[in-house]
């Protein structure tokens, strides 16, 4: 058996001394130190099971407290374990002697932040609905909008609606009973609104399964060049004047049976011109849609310029080009993942092509599991929109709209792969000592 040691903790703020202050026990697996314990604290030989009982309190034999005593024994306790729950006058210092005293004698350990509520769930006393109500209880603001709980904070915001639906409505039940009825329509009817806009914004709804590469780079490193070389034909406009690419270019190429939408970008640079600052705007959008991105750099450029490019390119698949190499004089040594290319001289530019391909089907792997994700996750969502519709047609009752709330949150989970250790852990960290 799993040694689970006591715990103690004062639950009651111990900065200051105050009216009330309440010390709580749970014995884990030690039920047997019970007797020793409520004999040396309280001088009794038994306490009667969730019923309140006066006592005098002792340390040492010493009388130091009146209290009032609380006995759950296991498993009919908040977190299945014995629980001893002592309410004294809040003095400082005699509660904190209470708490060395057992820490010291009964080899108790001072509970961590949230750890009653985590026994609680470990012993399947309370799921992770249950957990985020106490959350919500204790963070709780009357309003007639959405708790806004951010978990975590790749948390898809469709998923943390369904959510703080659910706390709210739970709140609404349990702890305002003004107009209690009304609120609850309101809600429901503001969730339906916050499910559609959020379908509305949210991009992997209309996620397709082409291939879309850009090429970025420093102005007049040779983009457009690699562009038309790529194609096979002059698309674009080729200059040796910088800033000649004002808004990109978009093109399509197909090599057996794999189609690729290519992007040629204007050159991201810094400036205060306004017309190349809307042009940085579009190739930093190309960006955020784009796959793959071409990143052309020129032995000729400073180094911290392209630097400055690649704060924009991260979780992006990038391909370093080094364009013109025929006007490097000086053999140099580069990089084994650099492509060496030069279009004035046509050398090497197929390798691009085919460092594309080489990403090409891992890509195409990925999309087409998010758009099959996607379309599962469309259809629960279906269903809450239509179950949300019946219960304002008072056409169901609301423990039913619940459940299939919770029933479309824990399928969106799954699919999502987000796990609940994450969510408790993060929901854990913001209790306070003793909860």
């Amino acid at each position: 058996m799993k040694k689970i040691y006591p715990i103690i903790a004062i639950s009651t703020c111990n900065l200051c001394d105050s009216g009330i202050g309440i010390i709580r026990i749970s014995l884990g697996n030690k039920e047997i130190i019970y007797n020793t314990l409520i004999k040396k604290l309280f001088k009794k030989k038994y306490l009667f099971p969730r019923l309140a009982t006066y006592s005098k309190i002792y340390l040492n034999n010493k009388f130091v407290d009146y209290g009032v005593i609380l006995y759950f024994p296991s498993p009919n306790s908040f977190n299945g374990e014995t629980i001893i729950e002592i309410q004294m006058h809040g003095n400082i210092e005699i509660m904190n002697n209470l708490l060395n005293f057992c820490i010291y004698k009964f080899k108790f350990k001072k509970a961590t932040k949230g750890e009653f509520t985590k026994r609680a769930l470990m012993n399947k006393k309370i799921d992770i609905f249950d957990l985020k109500i106490i959350y919500n209880i204790i963070n709780y603001k009357k309003n007639n909008e959405i708790l806004n709980l951010n978990f975590r904070k790749d948390f898809i915001l469709l998923n943390n609606i369904i959510f703080n639906s659910i706390i709210y409505i739970e709140n609404l039940i349990n702890f305002d009973m003004e107009k209690k009825d009304i609120k609850i329509k309101k809600i429901t009817k503001n969730i339906m609104i916050k499910i559609k806009n959020v379908e509305k914004k949210i991009n992997f709804f209309n996620i397709n399964s082409n291939v879309k590469v850009a090429i970025v780079g420093l102005p007049n490193v040779g983009k457009s060049s690699i562009f038309n070389k790529i194609l096979g034909y002059k698309r674009s406009i080729v200059s040796n004047t910088k800033g000649t690419t004002r808004n990109y270019l978009e093109d399509t190429i197909l090599i057996n049976n794999k189609k690729i939408i290519i992007y040629d970008t204007a050159g991201i640079t810094n400036t205060s011109d306004k017309i190349e600052i809307n042009s940085i705007k579009q190739t930093k959008n190309v960006i955020k849609f784009c796959d793959i991105i071409i990143l052309v750099i020129n032995e000729l450029d400073n180094k911290n310029k392209n630097l400055f490019i690649k704060k924009y390119l991260k979780k992006k698949i990038i391909i370093l080009v080094i364009n013109k190499i025929d006007k490097i004089k000086k053999k140099k040594k580069f990089s084994d993942n650099l492509i060496k290319i030069s279009c004035k001289k046509n050398i090497g530019t197929n390798n691009i092509l085919k460092k594309v391909f080489y990403y090409y089907n891992n890509i195409i792997e990925k999309k087409n599991k998010i758009i099959f994700e996607t379309k599962k996750i469309k259809k629960y969502i279906f269903l809450l929109k239509k179950n949300i519709k019946l219960f304002l047609n008072s056409k169901i009752y609301l423990d039913f709209l619940l459940n299939e709330i919770k029933f479309a949150q824990k399928k969106i989970n799954k699919i999502l792969n987000i796990r609940n250790k994450s969510i408790i852990k993060k929901i854990f960290k913001t209790f306070c000592i003793g909860k």
